[in-house]
């Protein structure tokens, strides 16, 4: 049969680059996934080391007898054991968390505290009831992860998608 196209032999070569193609595409998108997670991270860092003010939410200040404990007025720094916490961190080969994790512990004082419960304490407030009867926030809510993630979606939105169109090209 001369003139018709040959359409056997070629296909499991095929198949291979095909394979070999999709491997590679989901590798390079997990390290921009991890990438983009780390950058994030990072930000979320900047942002407490500015007190809240990078992304327009100013943390609530210490109080005076939190200043003279731990001898700082600055919201969330301490002795640098929430900053420490704060990464992108691999749970899946699909999946990263930017945050801190559960299990996450001081590496002096209280060890057998979470740094996580710390950080939801200030994240959204803690309602406490005084020997009085009065209600007061200690801490008070000072955001420093969610004000983040609201301020930079619409940014990390288009790095991603820019990022996914360079992979593709």
């Amino acid at each position: 049969m001369t003139g018709n196209a040959r359409l056997d032999g070629q296909w499991d070569k095929t198949r291979g680059t095909l394979r070999r193609a999709a491997r590679t595409g989901r590798a390079r998108l997990r390290r921009e996934l991890l990438r983009e997670a780390a950058k994030l991270a990072g930000t979320i860092k900047e942002n407490i080391v500015k007190g809240g003010e990078l992304v327009g939410s100013p943390f609530k200040p210490n109080a005076e007898l939190t200043i003279k404990l731990k001898k700082s007025s600055k919201p969330l720094i301490h002795d640098g054991d929430l900053m420490n916490s704060i990464a992108a961190h691999k749970i899946n080969p699909d999946t990263v968390l930017v945050g801190i994790p559960g299990d996450a512990r001081p590496k002096k004082g209280n060890t057998d505290d979470y740094i996580a419960r710390y950080a939801r304490a200030n994240e959204y407030g803690v309602l406490r009831t005084t020997s009085t009867g009065k209600k007061v926030w200690m801490p008070p809510a000072r955001p420093f992860i969610r004000p983040v993630l609201d301020h930079t979606r619409h940014k990390r939105r288009k790095e991603w998608q820019g990022s996914l169109q360079e992979l593709f090209r």
